[in-house]
């Protein structure tokens, strides 16, 4: 075999205590940043409400940027061609999900209003 199992890094001892020593690592920096409760946590905590709304309108706008601009850009400057578009993607998508749960909300705000209104 041209790998030998015993002597893979990620089979080795040290390998593991660097591994388990990351992982502490982690969670000491979870549970101070979870005690501190800073707003950063509170905004990422709200994004991450968005995540899979967002996930979902990720390849629309990929591929609108890419489109519009995107690949002339990475032709000429390939890091900030793939910068942006991912920059612009990521904005976009995360745009998309706020929009349109603040547009349900006022729909149904409106909705609710009327029945109100008829009661």
């Amino acid at each position: 075999m041209p790998i030998k199992l015993s002597q893979a890094s990620y089979y080795q001892l040290s390998m593991t205590i660097y591994d388990l020593l990351v992982i502490g690592l982690i969670i000491l920096l979870a549970e101070h940043q979870r005690q501190q409760k800073p707003t950063v946590a509170q905004k990422v905590h709200w994004l991450a409400g968005f995540a899979y709304k967002a996930y979902l309108a990720n390849v629309f706008w990929a591929v609108i940027w890419w489109q519009v601009g995107g690949r002339q850009l990475t032709l000429l400057q390939p890091a900030v061609g793939i910068i942006g578009v991912y920059l612009l993607t990521w904005l976009s998508s995360y745009a998309t999900a706020i929009g349109l749960k603040a547009l349900v909300g006022r729909i149904q705000n409106v909705f609710e209003l009327r029945l109100k209104k008829e009661k």
